[in-house]
């Protein structure tokens, strides 16, 4: 589970540098909207890459090789 604490503490790095950046920029009304879009986008793309990663680790369906393949000469 190792990839799986890196890619989190990553996506969380870099979800926070983003607050940071929208904390900072010029006061304008919609800086509640700006940051509430942010943490939304950082915890799809969090859970996109997961699920992502969770079925390349563990597919459900197994490829299967043909017969001719598997003959050897």
């Amino acid at each position: 589970m190792g990839v799986v604490v890196t890619g989190t503490a990553l996506f969380y790095g870099l979800g926070l540098l983003a607050m940071l950046i929208t904390y900072f920029m010029p006061s304008n009304k919609d800086k509640g909207l700006t940051a509430t879009l942010v943490v939304l986008t950082t915890v799809c793309t969090w859970l996109l890459w997961l699920i992502t990663f969770m079925v390349q680790v563990n597919p459900l369906i197994y490829p299967i090789m043909p017969v001719a393949e598997v003959a050897v000469e």
